[in-house]
């Protein structure tokens, strides 16, 4: 109050103006703030999502490994089979 006092011309518009020029900072502080958590939301899932494509290519590459064991398996086998319906096939009647 002294200080307001003892400037010529002070007036009300020179507090608002000081106000103004105090919350001006304070509002880029917020809005620094409001970025960074956003920024960190974004980086979080972008975490979470390279997690689960990670886990999800591994337990993919797991799945497709045992299927490919079962077909040649089974390759195997109808090999075995053809095999033994050739040589029937090619056997001399009797």
């Amino acid at each position: 109050e002294t200080w307001r006092a003892e400037m010529p011309g002070s007036s009300d518009s020179l507090a608002s103006q000081s106000l103004s020029m105090r919350a001006a900072p304070d509002v880029d502080v917020q809005r620094d703030w409001e970025e960074r958590e956003l920024t960190h939301a974004i980086q979080l899932g972008i975490k979470k999502l390279t997690q689960f494509l990670n886990d999800f290519d591994s337990t993919t590459r797991d799945k497709l490994a045992a299927l490919n064991g079962k077909i040649a398996r089974m390759d195997r086998r109808m090999a075995l089979v053809e095999a033994t319906l050739d040589s029937v096939n090619e056997a001399p009647p009797t």
